[in-house]
């Protein structure tokens, strides 16, 4: 993953920014990751709290492409914090607010839009302190990052639901 820091340097409105152009000034990480591994150590309550990114290109085959007719594509995210959003060639796909849980977004349709072989999947995560969501301060640092591993998940489109909540849950609901 490339990963840039503090998006707020660039615009005060992230959906403006032109995500391709701030490649060139990204570094390269492994994911998990976290921005405050040091600054979130000493105690203080002076960490980063901001929007970054992370960037990647999803390459695709001829063959993964024209499975898409058959397929669902899922991008999961094992740990995310706090307001994860998600962009794939610059177009807004789905937010999430949580950071402590797993969850899925559906990439299908935005993947089958576009012919190409080549896709840029830009994240956004955000652990400003907003009034928005809980919580808002704690004792703890609130670490922002992906933090845990993301994961590509392909399955038929007739498959056991992918979007509850990224659970691997499967329910059995008896007939009363």
């Amino acid at each position: 993953w490339n990963f840039y820091k503090n998006l707020t340097q660039l615009s005060d409105n992230i959906d403006k920014i032109n995500f391709s152009e701030i490649l060139a000034n990204s570094y390269e990480v492994n994911v998990p990751h976290t921005w405050n591994n040091y600054d979130g150590q000493d105690g203080g309550n002076n960490y980063s709290k901001i929007p970054c990114s992370y960037q990647m290109f999803l390459n695709m085959t001829k063959e993964e492409i024209s499975n898409l007719s058959n397929q669902k594509v899922y991008i999961e995210f094992c740990g995310s914090h706090l307001k994860t959003t998600l962009y794939i060639d610059g177009n807004k796909i789905n937010s999430h607010i949580g950071g402590f849980a797993k969850f899925r977004f559906d990439i299908t349709k935005q993947l089958q839009i576009s012919n190409s072989q080549s896709h840029l999947i830009t994240v956004v995560v955000d652990n400003t302190n907003n009034q928005e969501y809980y919580p808002c301060d704690a004792d703890f640092t609130f670490f922002g990052g992906m933090y845990r591993n993301v994961n590509l998940i392909y399955v038929y489109k007739t498959s056991f639901s992918m979007e509850d909540h990224g659970s691997n849950s499967l329910y059995v609901k008896p007939n009363p």
